[in-house]
């Protein structure tokens, strides 16, 4: 490709070349004829000599002046033809002219002088005056050099870089036209990756600016990190949840393994026991059951954590989720008061939920409060201007303020107190969190006015989607 380019200016300059040289003499002709054109006028300037000469009864000498300019216009020997223009004459007396012997000789001859002046390109013609102690002066000045090499060369380079801005333009806007084509294609494969991780990001323009195009591949690299990070943290997440789903199912199967033994044993026996067939069969039972509702957590979980069940908004009476709950868990917990709102205002307060997950998060954090709550467990609600805010406050251990967060993932259990014997898989308050999240909002443990844990979820008022 350079070498094509290259080839390109070399006959650019040729072409530039021959043609410069062809049309050279045609300019110098017109700088000839302007030549003849200062003649001309130099030889009306000498006409007015001879006028002034002939009130003087000296008209020999004006044409013996006019004879002598042409003489010099003939005889200077400069390059390319030079043009002179009379610029001034004088009348002198003889007496203040210094002249040598042989040169007043000449002049008294009727011969005329040719001298060079000390400015530059100007020569000076002197003639005497007949019957006249007196000598006539003109001074002619070269008026231009319109042959010389240095012209020459001016005009040939001045024309060489014009035609070659011409071509390199040419050239430019040859390649920038293909090189838009290809950013406009690159910017519309960047819209495309956007647009896969953003959604439709409008029609592509045809002209895109490098600078855009530069910011477009700012945002894919973006994209590109933040889903690398997304997917890392997904792979530790089911790590994570790969490892408690081990941990858990290990105790139930571990009962059923040992129940499985002694049952072994007990059937071995001449006179098996009956009671302690149905008390294996019962551990086994429950095990199973446990198994069964791990799996059922876990599966709840995944979805949620992956967006897979579609939320159905419909308007909720808070009060009607929160009775029908508290149903069940007075039966579970006699042991624990519930005490809900006694105003009728927020009684009938309604949010915008998907009832089956807002039931099951209620299900979970008050579930959780009245595993750990000493004698009471209060549920309280409030809607502002943008929110819906739930709390639910135990009289328990509470949760120390650095383990707060890790309270929210999955299989966590913070100290003895919060073991198995509880009850539960450890997925309750993930579970929630996941909710929470579909649903716009968040979940937060803080200290409870009770002494325990108070848990509180903030969820938009209106719908999200």
């Amino acid at each position: 490709m350079f070498l094509r380019f290259y080839a390109s200016l070399a006959l650019l300059f040729c072409v530039c070349f021959i043609a410069y040289d062809w049309a050279y003499p045609l300019l110098w002709w017109e700088n000839a004829l302007s030549a003849e054109e200062s003649r001309r006028h130099s030889g009306e300037g000498m006409r007015e000599i001879a006028v002034e000469l002939s009130e003087m009864k000296a008209t020999n000498a004006g044409d013996r002046l006019l004879a002598a300019a042409s003489d010099l216009l003939e005889s200077a020997d400069i390059a390319l033809q030079p043009s002179y223009e009379l610029i001034e004459y004088s009348i002198l007396e003889n007496k203040d002219m210094s002249l040598s012997l042989d040169q007043r000789r000449r002049l008294t001859a009727g011969e005329y002088l040719l001298t060079e002046r000390s400015s530059p390109d100007s020569w000076s013609v002197q003639a005497a005056i007949p019957n006249k102690d007196m000598t006539l002066e003109a001074v002619f000045k070269e008026q231009g050099d319109g042959g010389s090499f240095y012209t020459w060369l001016a005009g040939y380079v001045i024309l060489y870089l014009s035609l070659l801005a011409v071509v390199l333009h040419l050239l430019l806007a040859n390649v920038k036209r293909p090189l838009r084509e290809s950013i406009s294609q690159v910017s519309a494969a960047l819209r495309r990756i956007n647009s896969l991780f953003d959604g439709p990001t409008g029609p592509v323009q045809s002209a895109v600016a490098p600078a855009e195009l530069l910011q477009q591949a700012s945002t894919v690299e973006r994209h590109i990190a933040r889903e690398k990070e997304s997917r890392a943290r997904h792979y530790d997440d089911l790590r994570d949840l790969l490892h408690g789903v081990a941990h858990e199912f290990r105790s139930p199967m571990a009962r059923i393994s040992f129940a499985l033994d002694l049952a072994d044993d007990e059937t071995d026996k001449p006179a098996p026991d009956p009671g302690n067939i149905r008390a294996l069969h019962q551990e086994i039972s429950g095990a199973l059951d446990e198994l069964s509702g791990l799996v059922k957590e876990v599966l709840s979980y995944s979805r949620l954590e992956h967006g897979r069940d579609e939320l159905q908004w419909e308007p909720v009476a808070v009060m009607d989720v929160v009775e029908e709950i508290l149903a069940k868990q007075r039966k579970l917990h006699p042991q624990v008061e519930f005490v809900t709102p006694a105003e009728p205002a927020i009684q009938e307060i309604q949010v915008w939920v998907d009832r089956r997950l807002f039931s099951r998060a209620l299900v979970n954090l008050i579930r959780n409060a009245a595993r750990f709550a000493d004698h009471s467990v209060r549920i309280s609600w409030l809607l502002t201007d943008a929110h819906f805010e739930l709390q639910v406050d135990d009289d328990g251990p509470g949760v120390p303020p650095g383990k707060r967060q890790r309270v929210f993932e999955p299989f966590t259990r913070l100290d003895p107190s919060r073991s198995r014997d509880s009850g539960g898989a450890g997925l309750g308050l993930a579970i929630v969190k996941s909710i929470s999240t579909l649903h716009g909002g968040t979940v937060s443990v803080t200290d409870s006015r009770q002494g325990g844990a108070c848990f509180t979820l903030c969820w938009p008022k209106e719908p999200t989607q």
